[in-house]
């Protein structure tokens, strides 16, 4: 499944002008979980004066997708997720069987702890879960190194089409890695690296990895410093 442009490039002005999920400040998790649906935005839910969902609530809902077979798409946007919800996601994600998206933007994760967990997932527990398709871990701070974590994970998904890794600061060292998992994963057909400091040597390593790679429909580079020999590379 796809994140839309208009979700990628406006969510935060247009949640200003909808309604939030959940709609009200006391939320009962167990009922907020029945949705198909679920989408927790605090950045949102700040602007329009609703009480932020607390770490514990956000730990409440990760753990909730242990055994849950409702909700297909899950939204946790600007929530500051600490290691232990994050790694309350990595450990649902291994029984869960229905949720085919998930959405972690703006959460500002350091480093290669948040993105280790969720590659240790997708890799180790990729056998319990075969339903996750698109994964975007837009406007985090991954990094170069966690960029490494991560692609491990991604390399081995056999069902994972759509990754948004926009403004994760994964640099050249980072895109190496995601070179090789274009190298390695027949499936993926969306890849999102925009806005990551990506130069000629990352862009020239990607480009190489399409001449093997014959899933990938759509690459974005965009606000990259690749410079003009990077473009014609790309």
């Amino acid at each position: 499944e796809m994140f839309s442009d208009e979700e990628q490039e406006d969510s935060q002005e247009k949640d200003k002008h909808k309604p939030n999920s959940p709609a009200q400040d006391q939320v009962n998790i167990e009922t907020l979980m029945r949705s198909p649906i679920v989408r927790i935005d605090n950045l949102s839910r700040k602007r329009s004066g609703k009480a932020l969902f607390s770490n514990d609530q956000l730990k409440a809902v990760a753990s909730s997708l242990e055994n849950n077979s409702i909700t297909f798409s899950l939204t946790l946007a600007f929530c500051s997720l600490d290691g232990e919800a994050i790694d309350s996601i990595g450990k649902a994600l291994i029984t869960n069987k229905t949720l085919k998206t998930l959405n972690l933007w703006g959460n500002k994760m350091k480093g290669m702890p948040g993105s280790e967990t969720l590659a240790g997932v997708l890799g180790v527990g990729i056998s319990h879960n075969s339903a996750l398709t698109a994964l975007s871990l837009r406007g985090n701070h991954v990094g170069p190194d966690g960029a490494v974590g991560l692609a491990k994970g991604v390399m081995n998904h056999p069902r994972i089409k759509t990754l948004n890794l926009r403004y994760c600061e994964i640099a050249d060292y980072g895109a190496k890695s995601l070179a090789m998992v274009l190298l390695n994963n027949p499936t993926i057909t969306h890849l999102d690296l925009s806005r990551n400091k990506i130069s000629f040597d990352g862009a020239e390593l990607l480009m190489k990895s399409l001449w093997l790679n014959t899933s990938l429909t759509e690459l974005n580079l965009q606000m990259n410093p690749i410079k003009d020999k990077g473009g014609v590379a790309v």
